[in-house]
């Protein structure tokens, strides 16, 4: 049987790699949106030091109730925090044998107080194994009997991330899933626009993840490092087979179900309607699903026994390895059954057949009253750490009318001489071209996304925002790309709704136009003009404790001055556009022609690759410290050679 030994690692590896991505994501983020004089000040809720374990374990646990004890305040703290995920993740990917349980778990702990809980996270300290340091003749194998069970784990969280996110799509009953017409608007309606969703949209690291996920269901002879036993031609022949009548019978299945039809004229288009049958369906589906799922893990937790005694010589070896895998065996079962709560909650009537931690109904609170007092002490201790999750992605298409965008404006006259500002990633000025900025996650961008698809009263921190932005606060400046104020902030604020399309080539189509990305329609006013110094704003800001404002004290301890010095080097840089597209880009007859670095100011670099006369590429860099180590370094005279005689001209050029 092939090992999982190296597919282990390089799962490990990835997930290693995205915690780097998310915590220095966050990092360059934090003085603009959680900082003392950020959007959302995190010390008006993380503001409690923990006296005790009792404290700090009460509610949702965060070790940034320990920072006030080094002397840091909470902005501090959380710089802290990512610069320590950033160091022990970076290691992690350097060294293989950082690869381990005490490492993921620190990352987890870590991850968990920014981003919410990860199951994935918290499935990697699992999977890792525990490299204990021991004398050479004694040191463990790499790869184990359990592993084989530790990485199903995986596989079924992939599996319910796959299941639950088609499902909630058509149990929603949105006729753009339905009518099979979604991908008309996907591109251009999701929040910012595996590898192909990578190019075409900016979903930060969650596409990454899920092609960690997806690692799981590789072994060791996909990366040649062990020979798969090979199969007969009759064995391969079987398999070929069996694979054409499970998918046949799946689609012949799916295309009765939906009720599909082809439709070819006067353009191609499939067809679907509503069916009732599909609730039945998914009534027996998903019971089914969850019978199968125990029957797969306890077929892995056999196999694995099995090869403990088939494999190893030494009888003490046996009983060792298969101890370990009767251990991680009931590990995998009780997440297996932890599991099973969100996972059903896709659809209702299969909650019958689990029980629910938290019970809603007079069915919820029957089958909850069935349990051991044990076990429902045991599912209310996990719950403050979200150890499993339900999903279900875009339950809905947003966006069919038009991608809903906020365009913030500020003036200092009430009736004229409104100037829009320009955020980085999200669509806005109509002629710029969409950029590629994942993995990285622009919050800000991310949450005027979500902004736009209901009302400013439900999304307090954006008049926040606005007040930081009447204020002139820098921090929050930073986080938007072009400020039309830059010697002093406007008198008045507002916003507007407009709904975005992408432009068409036809020149009948009223969308139509020769340069531009995009074309708008206004649709509403999205927040009315108001004054920094208006009655209803301070007393709102008074109420959210916005007002008054608090003085950063400078940091006393050794500790803090040193994060300090390092918020001071690096600062937050003004965005991260890894990748921008000209208008023009003709992708055949590339020919490098040259590389160009220059400075736009003391704050931004800027590399462009020109391939060919009319497509460029522009990566732009803000204040990072490496950036700024390697420019001196390599005082910008290397000379790259290659067909085109391509070359870097000496800098940096001010402009």
């Amino acid at each position: 049987m092939v090992s999982l030994g190296y597919t282990r690692d390089v799962f490990l590896w990835f997930i290693a790699a995205i915690y780097l991505m998310a915590f220095s994501s966050l990092y360059v983020q934090i003085p603009g949106l959680y900082g003392n004089k950020g959007i959302l000040p995190a010390r008006l809720v993380l503001n409690k030091e923990a006296k005790s374990w009792d404290d700090l374990l009460e509610g949702q646990p965060t070790l940034l109730m320990l920072t006030p004890k080094l002397g840091l305040d909470i902005e501090l703290g959380m710089d802290l925090l990512c610069l320590t995920g950033i160091v022990i993740s970076f290691i992690a990917m350097v060294f293989q044998t950082a690869r381990d349980m005490v490492t993921f778990t620190i990352l987890w702990m870590l991850v968990r107080h920014f981003c919410g809980s990860s199951e994935t996270g918290f499935l990697s300290i699992l999977v890792a194994p525990f490299n204990i340091q021991l004398p050479k003749k004694w040191k463990a194998a790499f790869y184990h009997h359990h592993d084989n069970i530790l990485m199903w784990l995986v596989k079924w969280l992939l599996f319910r991330l796959m299941f639950a996110s088609g499902v909630v799509k058509l149990t929603s009953r949105c006729p753009t899933w339905w009518g099979l017409t979604a991908l008309t608007v996907h591109f251009e309606s999701q929040v910012l626009l595996q590898l192909l969703i990578i190019i075409t949209g900016n979903y930060n690291f969650f596409n990454l993840l899920t092609i960690a996920l997806c690692i799981s269901l590789l072994d060791d002879s996909f990366f040649c490092v062990q020979k798969a036993r090979r199969t007969s031609s009759t064995g391969r022949l079987l398999n070929s087979l069996m694979s054409l009548v499970v998918y046949g019978y799946i689609g012949y299945q799916t295309w009765k179900l939906f009720s599909l039809k082809l439709i070819t004229k006067p353009s191609f288009k499939i067809e679907s309607k509503l069916e009732r049958e599909f609730n039945a369906w998914l009534e027996k589906v998903v019971p089914w699903t969850v019978y199968m799922g125990a029957v797969s893990l306890g077929y892995e937790i056999l196999t694995s026994l099995v090869r403990c005694f088939y494999v190893e010589n030494s009888f003490i070896w046996k009983i060792w390895t298969g101890l370990q895998c009767v251990l991680f065996g009931a590990v995998a079962a009780g997440m297996f059954a932890l599991s099973l709560v969100p996972h059903t909650v896709i659809h209702r009537s299969s909650q019958s057949i689990i029980p629910p931690q938290i019970p809603h109904s007079e069915l919820d609170i029957a089958t909850y009253n069935r349990i051991p007092q044990q076990v429902k002490d045991a599912l209310n201790k996990v719950e403050p750490f979200q150890i499993t999750n339900s999903y279900g992605l875009f339950r809905s298409m947003t966006g069919v009318g038009g991608r809903p965008e906020v365009v913030v404006e500020g003036s200092n006259y009430l009736d004229k001489d409104w100037k829009e500002y320009e955020f980085f990633y999200k669509p806005g000025n109509v002629s710029r071209a969409p950029p590629i900025v994942a993995p990285h996650q622009p919050r800000l961008d991310w949450q005027m996304w979500f902004a736009a698809l209901g009302n400013y009263q439900h999304n307090t921190w954006f008049v926040n925002m606005a007040y930081r932005i009447l204020s002139g606060q820098r921090e929050v400046l930073e986080l938007i790309q072009h400020n039309p104020f830059p010697d002093q902030p406007p008198k008045y604020l507002r916003a507007k709704l407009y709904h975005y399309h992408y432009t068409a080539k036809d020149k009948k189509n009223k969308w139509f136009s020769s340069k531009k990305w995009w074309v708008r329609e206004e649709k509403a006013e999205y927040f009315p003009p108001i004054n920094k110094d208006h009655h209803t704003l301070t007393d709102y800001l008074k109420h959210a404790k916005i007002l008054p404002e608090v003085k950063v004290k400078s940091p006393t301890t050794y500790i803090g001055r040193i994060i300090s010095w390092i918020r001071g080097q690096i600062g937050q840089p003004d965005g991260f556009i890894f990748v921008i597209i000209h208008e023009d880009f003709p992708i055949y007859n590339i020919e490098l022609c040259s590389l160009e670095i220059e400075v736009l100011d003391e704050k931004m670099y800027v590399f462009e690759i020109y391939v060919g006369t009319d497509f460029t590429i522009r990566f732009i860099f803000g204040q990072l410290m490496f950036v700024n180590i390697l420019l001196h370094l390599i005082n910008l005279n290397y000379e790259i050679k290659n067909k085109s005689s391509a070359f870097v001209k000496n800098g940096p050029k001010e402009t």
